[in-house]
């Protein structure tokens, strides 16, 4: 990392650590070329190896995935190899010490190649060099590197004991999995050797320093050790491009294996790349993980980016702020700024709060990584909206004033995001607007059941309007209902729900039917689902746009949560799920709602009331009065009269 404190004293910026690390992985590639060379004499092989590594799907995810000290693994390991064979051994120490210095997991790895090269001398019958010995013998000593942590912990007052910590140890990476998702860790390694033509299995001696990734791999429960696209990939790939080139000076000897086997290996190598071909909108066993689940469509990127600099600049200077995961580097120059890593409850949430030397003044929060329902635990002071742009939220203490930046959020939820019951028959078919779409034949579904749900998704706080895209065929009754749509806030409960009658239905033509909700807490897990209340129809789902109105976050009450006094309550064909239609011949001065009924803390409140007016013939004359009264009516807290204007 030392060498990075030029760049980014420069440049401090999370653009400078993603290029510096991109320059980092691909100048690996001049040690695998002057390897390659080494050992073949072929500088055309040598630069086909070279574009291999390059080009590889293992290297593109990897580096993709944001930044990471594995980074630095394949360098310092290339040139510690090429050093190796070229026996030049002072260089060859400081690649040696180099790459101890990136993580203490090269420790492990290291051990395995002084076994490696100590086989090798056997091997070939060769003495090792004084300098080679005394590298070698170090290097055998490294794994005893690991008990540091826990004697320095259990010195410095950590109550944590020696045999507790490497039993920890053991357990987390080893222990835990050894019977865990078996057939997913065989793909991770059919896949990491596919990347590479399968070649390194023709040199399995150079595959000796793999062997701590391959256990760990193999009996941990973590899946991103045994899935493609983390930044552990770092840890492999050098051992592999090296195995390669040996496996390549095998093949040599047989002629014309290599005219066949090269064009098969770049096969591979352009199946297994995210960039060549995404293979997984095509259903690709290609585990969507890390550095795979990529774009190449910038636009997203430049629009995120003028957001996230508008909501920042609402942070003074030096201001105390934790933010999301995804979200820190954008803050992280900021001296009093932490991160919210690893935070999966309140719990947690609440001892990593207090363990801060200073409350934090803002928060910078995506509610898809992390719940900022938590927050009520951990302080009586409320953080409220300043700025707020699509799903990403600034939260400041104590703050009681309008929001300063706002961007509405949307997004489009297609069919492939929601779940449906195994009992349903449900159909996947094309559809030239929403492209997949999901079909439930008349009479083959239940009645009264759950068509689709989810997608158990997070949005800020404010009010929405959901549209569900639905298409009816061959409706055979007229009068009940078909179909019941909601917005659920889950595991709570319904915040807003509609009912969908024939007399409101186009058969034949897609349609959106709207539901208006509001998120009064922000983070809260929410689904969108369909309910069949009869099977006369055959019905299509496209999806659901997610539109915000705006930031205010308001208490809904439908015409369902009101008592009627006057007037017919009528379920559908309004995006509230409900209406109350008054006749005229209701008489002046009568009541038509009431209700709901509900408490208040001191404050000022806005209430918004929506009207529909039909066949109007006096603008002059106000039509309704509305009231807002507490103490059962017996207090008027306020009196406005409603006239009609002309649009």
């Amino acid at each position: 990392m030392f060498l990075m404190i030029p760049v980014y004293y420069l440049y401090p910026s999370w653009l400078s650590l993603t290029v510096f690390q991109s320059i980092i992985v691909s100048s690996s590639s001049i040690y695998v070329y002057k390897t390659s060379k080494h050992i073949l004499k072929n500088d055309k092989l040598s630069l086909f190896i070279s574009l291999i590594y390059l080009f590889n799907p293992l290297t593109i995810t990897a580096n993709l995935y944001d930044f990471h000290l594995e980074s630095f693994i394949p360098l310092f390991y290339t040139s510690m190899f090429y050093y190796n064979i070229t026996k030049r051994y002072k260089l060859l120490a400081i690649s040696t010490a180099l790459l101890l210095l990136v993580i203490e997991a090269t420790y492990l790895i290291m051990f395995f190649f002084a076994l490696y090269v100590l086989i090798n001398s056997f091997r070939k019958n060769e003495k090792l060099t004084r300098s080679m010995k005394i590298i070698v013998l170090f290097l055998l000593f490294t794994p005893l590197l690991l008990i540091l942590p826990g004697v320095f912990s259990s010195i410095y007052g950590h109550p944590l004991k020696l045999s507790q910590y490497y039993t920890n140890i053991a357990t987390f990476f080893l222990g835990s999995g050894i019977f865990y998702n078996i057939v997913p860790k065989i793909v991770f390694w059919l896949e990491v050797l596919a990347c590479f033509g399968f070649l390194p299995l023709l040199s399995l001696f150079e595959l000796i320093p793999i062997i701590p990734y391959f256990l760990v791999s193999t009996l941990s429960a973590y899946q991103p050790y045994y899935t493609v696209g983390w930044q552990y990939s770092f840890y492999l790939i050098p051992i592999l491009i090296t195995s390669t080139i040996y496996s390549i000076e095998k093949m040599r000897k047989i002629k014309g294996s290599l005219r066949i086997y090269i064009p098969l290996m770049s096969l591979f190598i352009i199946l297994l790349n995210p960039v060549a071909i995404n293979l997984q909108s095509q259903g690709s066993f290609v585990p969507p993980s890390g550095g795979y689940s990529i774009s190449l469509d910038f636009s997203n990127a430049i629009s995120n980016m003028y957001y996230i600099n508008n909501i920042l600049k609402e942070i003074p200077n030096n201001a105390v702020i934790i933010s999301s995961q995804s979200l820190f580097p954008f803050i992280a120059n900021n001296l009093n700024s932490y991160t919210m890593l690893y935070i999966i409850n309140p719990y947690q949430l609440k001892n990593y709060y207090q363990s801060l030397p200073r409350s934090p003044q803002y928060l910078l929060i995506n509610p898809n990584d992390f719940n900022p329902s938590y927050l009520d635990d951990i302080s009586v002071n409320n953080y409220s909206t300043v700025a707020e742009e699509g799903d990403i939220l600034l939260l400041k203490e104590g703050y009681y004033g309008k929001v300063l930046y706002f961007s509405p959020y949307s997004v489009y939820l297609p069919v492939s995001k929601f779940y449906t019951l195994p009992n349903i028959i449900v159909n996947k078919i094309s559809d030239l607007k929403f492209g997949n779409v999901l079909e439930y034949i008349k009479d083959e579904y239940p009645n009264a059941s759950a068509l689709w749900f989810g997608p158990y998704i997070g949005l800020s706080r404010g009010v929405y309007l959901a549209s569900f895209y639905i298409k009816f065929i061959n409706i055979s009754d007229q009068t009940n209902p078909l179909l019941k749509i909601d917005v659920n806030n889950f595991p709570y409960g319904p915040l807003a729900s509609r009912i969908i009658s024939p007399t409101e239905v186009k058969p034949g033509s897609w349609e959106k039917f709207n539901i208006v909700f509001s998120v009064l807490s922000p983070g809260e897990t929410l689904e969108f689902r369909g309910y069949s209340l009869n099977n006369n129809s055959t019905i299509l789902f496209g999806g659901v746009q997610v539109e915000q109105i705006s930031p205010y976050p308001a208490e809904l009450f439908t015409p369902c949560d009101l008592d009627i006094a006057n007037g017919v309550l009528i379920h559908g064909n309004s995006p509230f799920g409900c209406y109350v239609k008054v006749n005229e011949s209701v008489s002046k001065g009568s009541t038509i709602w009431f209700g709901p009924y509900i408490t208040l803390s001191k404050n000022n409140y806005t209430a918004l009331f929506i009207i529909r007016l039909f066949n109007v013939t006096n603008y002059n004359k106000p039509i309704i009065t509305l009231q807002i009264t507490s103490n059962l009516g017996n207090e008027i807290l306020n009196n406005s009269e409603v006239y009609p204007i002309k649009t």
